[in-house]
């Protein structure tokens, strides 16, 4: 009998105990610990969707949760700030922060909308600037702007985009200027009998209106083998004349030199990359026939050049690319370094990227010629 009194005592006794002790911890735990937990709120603030009140304890750092709102329209989370029109204190989203009393965080959204700005560019008129949505894709105000003896072809961007008039667009991240694209058949002026435009390139050049042996912009002219200066029925290696290999070419050998005399002369390599690196181009149709439009992007005068192809034997490919002499062969360096074949020299190809290339010298190619001042070669 002692035995199972003495039993049921302890039992008794180690059961309020253990009682005790868990009554002891549970008020240590909640008065000393989680007494100091606040919490941070999350207020869509104009937004859509819900976050859940997130805990913090007093003075210790921790990351606020990632922004789960989302907005209508077009419109993009910026961060979190202390009060609604964001002129309290700014959080970014999931930023480490210590805090030592409860608040509540407004989401801050920034509406993307850019500004279009139009320029003249030589041009006469004014246009209003455009308002554009990033989400939304609607079409560029129609030009207004006009230049006597000038026919509007779109607009460029600093970056050297490229704009139809009246071109939608979709996803713009940031304010532009777009430049009106100009293009005149019949150029700036006249040198020793012979149009020219003048770009504003670094070098001072002035490119033609038109090739050796057009009357026109758009029309094709005549071909001819590098290093020859009249044009052939059918061009071959039997019937290429020209066997010398000079870096550039004499005048004596030069088609625009011979042809038109006076200054003008056949483009250098450098003429062309030069061509190539201060315009933006893209293909276009003028008068029927398609080409490569070249504007400044100094002063959006442009230059046009069609895709006349070029003759190999008695057949002649054209419509579909451009190929144009330039005055400079390919190079020992050249030919090592681009794997360029021997006697050739290069050409300026375009077709959707214009881009310098070597081809063999008895083909017949177009040749647009320029002007650079007084001739310095013999």
């Amino acid at each position: 009998m002692k035995g199972i009194v003495y039993n049921t005592l302890t039992r008794r006794y180690l059961f309020a105990f253990l009682v005790i002790c868990c009554s002891v911890v549970g008020l240590l735990t909640f008065e000393g610990c989680w007494k100091h937990i606040i919490y941070v709120e999350f207020d869509a603030n104009g937004g859509v969707g819900e976050m859940r009140p997130q805990k913090f304890r007093e003075g210790v750092k921790w990351h606020l949760d990632f922004n789960e709102f989302g907005h209508e329209g077009c419109y993009r989370f910026s961060g979190w700030n202390t009060i609604p029109d964001g002129t309290g204190v700014s959080y970014a989203d999931n930023q480490e922060i210590r805090i030592t009393s409860s608040m509540t965080l407004y989401a801050q959204w920034e509406e993307l909308k850019y500004t279009v700005t139009f320029d003249a560019n030589g041009g006469n008129g004014e246009m209003q600037p455009q308002t554009f949505y990033e989400c939304e894709m609607q079409p560029l105000s129609a030009c207004t702007f006009s230049r006597e003896g000038y026919n509007f072809f779109g607009w460029y961007s600093d970056e050297g985009d490229l704009y139809s008039d009246g071109d939608k667009i979709h996803n713009l991240d940031k304010d532009i200027t777009l430049h009106a694209r100009w293009f005149s058949a019949e150029g700036n002026g006249s040198i020793d009998g012979h149009n020219y435009v003048d770009l504003c390139l670094p070098s001072g050049t002035k490119w033609a209106t038109c090739n050796i042996g057009a009357s026109n912009a758009e029309e094709y002219g005549e071909y001819f083998a590098w290093g020859e200066t009249e044009p052939k029925t059918a061009y071959t290696q039997e019937n290429y004349a020209y066997q010398q290999s000079p870096v550039r070419l004499p005048l004596s050998n030069d088609a625009a030199a011979v042809n038109w005399g006076g200054n003008w002369l056949m483009p250098t390599f450098d003429d062309f990359k030069e061509l190539i690196s201060e315009c933006v181009c893209n293909r276009i149709d003028y008068n029927g026939r398609v080409g490569m439009l070249f504007t400044s992007r100094s002063n959006g005068n442009s230059v046009f050049l069609p895709f006349a192809g070029r003759w190999n034997g008695n057949y002649l490919d054209m419509g579909k690319y451009g190929n144009y002499w330039s005055s400079s062969t390919s190079t020992i360096e050249q030919l090592d370094n681009e794997y360029l074949s021997e006697n050739t020299s290069r050409c300026l190809d375009i077709e959707y990227k214009p881009d310098m290339y070597q081809k063999q010298r008895w083909l017949g190619l177009s040749v647009r010629p320029v002007c650079q001042g007084a001739n310095t070669r013999q």
